[in-house]
């Protein structure tokens, strides 16, 4: 059983916990010896296949572009609660915020990486034990209560170089592998939370089991998770809500549930996953939502695959995913025409999507002037939204749907649709020397779009790795990834704001050139990793020449990216490391000249571990630099666009392997951070210091 308690403090001294972290850091760094220097990489310690990459290259010094491994000691000891926590601090030059930017929306997750935006995409994929996406299946914005139950995730995978191969949209590839798999025994977590202003804020309660039956292995994780968040008073909301009002950022009653089965060959797997949740409302469509039972997000996922094996070089592979949300808000609607008065509607939209695959795959070890691993294979999969809808509530109380009045009235139409996506693949590892390695890749994906379209597209990825020496690693890339355009951007019309699609887009391309190099040495590992890249065809809403108060989804951006990322570890003693991730880059528009808005210039991250015996630290936190927005478009500009640094401070103590209490500070600091939303002055607020006390028992 595991347990935290919750206390929102502001006005302690900053000093207080200053001397605390310099005390325990310079005596535990004092007991390190050489003797426990780690003189290998923590792929190789983990000895782990790497899937997120490439699966045709074994050595993991040898996997293409810049690749990051968060294992599950890392989120133990980062005590991170969800993707956010993990990856703000672990991954270069990724920025991931409780909002999307321009049109943006609190509740759902923003992820962005390398300097690359579009206005209501990340081209971010982010997979399911290698499989399942999940993303809604039109790679819209992850749904920010859609978080995996990180007590059941193994290892995170993260690929900043394109990755063709995983799919034709995977600019950045998150693959998020869980534990059911393979975890044999019990563990259970109980988790409650209290702060100063509300009480009993969060309960969150997880168990995680597997066991083999007759040499099956069945693998399951049940959670439910409950925080009513923190208020967010920095609002001005009395004049449109009413004095009670109260904006929050909570997460109600979400219940999470995972399950494997592998056979006793480990030829077949099957995976699901379901979760169902609703969070508050707050700024939803752009509009101010209070905290209440009416207002909210209500949503669920549910993911599965199959995975067969019927000989050693051949994978079959099926899968279905199906999202489904309901949001209810409030509408600032102009009623009458020509009438300047502004009255609070309760509305509700209802979006689902689907999204199904077959994928067969052929991976087979060969020698010819040396040793190669080829990997080929095809993919069919389907995908769309169905049964969408809008209502809104009457004198009556009661939500009557009005989807075609308003199509009529507004011309606000997001139809239901699906398209096709064909998709062949291949790539060969090439290793002449073992300490040389050549890749030649490709995938060929043909959409048949929505509304009738159709785009092909033709990815390449080049690389090479070089091992000089045991210290040295020398790797060069050329990859390049597509984004089609989504449903919403081909023929979505919305009312708020006014945006309209359009059926000539074309797939926006993102072409990468980086070099790494990377030098370790008796515990030591630094990588520098220059990178270029070209962002062509990038999909933004502009005014429309006939009529500047509408916005038409266009082809109208492309953008460079130069850049530098720095990642620095140093291990003295087993559980004992010092790491610092950097990132400096220029996103810059070729169409209009200007630096690309809304994205930092400057990422830096890092932390420390220290550990002796059974007590274990962790600090940590990251930085990002000032953002630049559309002017005019955000009142506090410079309160929402100012650089902000986050620190955590985990303390922890483990007794005989079972029993593990623990004491967690978020933003040590208690620093303000604001995120621009962009409209009428709005910003997204980050939550302030919060102290956590736990218990975490396994058996």
């Amino acid at each position: 059983m595991a347990g935290y308690f919750t206390i929102t403090i502001h006005k302690m001294k900053n000093i207080f916990f200053s001397l605390i972290m310099l005390a325990g850091m310079t005596r535990l760094m004092a007991q390190a010896s050489d003797e426990d220097l780690m003189k290998l990489s923590l792929e190789e310690l983990m000895q782990i296949e790497i899937s997120v990459g490439s699966k045709t290259v074994k050595n993991p010094d040898q996997i293409p572009g810049a690749v990051i491994v968060i294992d599950k000691e890392q989120i133990r000891a980062l005590q991170a609660r969800t993707l956010r926590d993990a990856l703000n601090v672990m991954v270069p030059g990724m920025d991931v915020v409780p909002t999307y930017f321009k049109y943006g929306d609190p509740v759902s997750e923003g992820i962005y990486s390398r300097g690359i935006l579009s206005d209501f995409n990340q081209q971010i994929l982010i997979l399911f034990n290698g499989e399942n996406k999940f993303n809604e299946s039109t790679f819209g914005s992850p749904y920010t209560g859609m978080q995996f139950t990180l007590e059941n995730v193994e290892r995170i995978e993260i690929s900043t170089s394109p990755a063709p191969l995983m799919g034709g949209s995977a600019l950045t590839t998150i693959n998020v592998i869980t534990k059911d798999a393979g975890l044999m025994g019990t563990e259970v977590y109980l988790n409650t939370g209290f702060n100063s202003e509300d009480g009993l804020q969060s309960k969150r309660f997880t168990v995680n089991h597997g066991q083999n039956i007759d040499g099956w292995h069945l693998g399951t994780s049940l959670q439910y998770a409950d925080d009513k968040g923190q208020s967010h008073p920095d609002q001005d909301v009395s004049d449109q809500l009413g004095d009670e009002a109260e904006l929050k950022d909570g997460i109600r009653g979400a219940i999470s549930f995972t399950a494997n089965v592998k056979s006793p060959d480990e030829k077949m797997e099957i995976g699901s996953w379901y979760k169902n949740v609703e969070a508050d409302a707050l700024f939803s469509n752009l509009s101010l939502s209070e905290s209440s039972d009416l207002y909210g997000y209500k949503a669920s996922t549910f993911h599965n695959y199959i995975k067969y094996a019927p000989v050693d070089a051949i994978e079959l592979s099926a899968g279905a995913s199906v999202f489904s949300r309901v949001n209810t808000f409030n509408l600032d609607e102009f009623i009458p025409v020509g009438v300047d008065q502004r009255i609070n509607v309760p509305f509700r939209t209802s979006l689902n999507n689907y999204n199904y695959y077959l994928k067969l795959d052929y991976l087979k070890d060969f020698k010819f002037l040396g040793e190669n691993t080829l990997n080929a294979g095809f993919k069919v999969e389907r995908e769309g939204q169905y049964d969408h809808s809008l209502s809104q509530l009457n004198d009556a109380n009661i939500f009557i749907d009005v989807t075609d009045q308003r199509k009529r009235d507004f011309n606000i139409d997001l139809p239901d649709d699906d398209r096709t996506i064909y998709s062949l693949f291949g790539e060969n590892n090439w290793n002449p020397k073992d300490n040389l390695s050549l890749l030649l890749g490709f995938r060929l994906d043909n959409y048949q779009n929505f509304q009738g379209t159709s785009i092909t597209a033709f990815n390449p990825r080049m690389a090479l790795a070089y091992l000089p020496n045991d210290n040295f690693i020398i790797k060069a890339l050329y990859s390049k990834a597509v984004r089609p355009p989504s449903s919403y951007e081909i023929q979505g019309n919305s009312f708020l704001p006014l945006l309209y699609g359009n059926e000539n887009l074309t797939f926006e391309e993102l072409s990468t050139y980086e070099i790494s190099v990377k030098f370790r040495n008796k515990g030591f590992e630094v990588m520098v990793n220059p990178f270029f890249e070209k962002f062509n065809n990038r999909i933004g809403y502009i005014a429309s020449e006939l009529d500047e108060t509408i916005a038409v989804a266009s082809n109208n951006g492309e953008l460079e990216v130069s850049g530098v990322e720095l990642i620095m570890k140093y291990t003295w003693k087993e559980q004992n490391y010092f790491f610092l991730n950097a990132s400096r880059l220029r996103s810059e528009d070729q169409v209009s000249g200007e630096k690309s808005l809304y994205i930092p210039e400057a990422y830096i991250n890092g932390g420390i571990n220290l550990n002796w015996d059974a007590l274990n630290v962790n600090l940590s936190g990251f930085y990002r630099g000032e953002r630049e927005v559309e002017p005019g478009m955000n009142i506090n500009a410079e309160r929402a666009t100012d650089g902000y640094f986050m620190a955590n401070l985990a303390v922890s103590y483990t007794l005989r392997d079972a029993f593990e209490v623990y004491i967690l500070t978020e933003n040590v600091l208690d620093n303000e951070a604001f995120i621009p939303l962009s409209r009428d002055g709005l910003y997204v607020p980050l939550r302030r210091r919060t102290i956590n006390l736990g218990l975490n028992v396994r058996f």
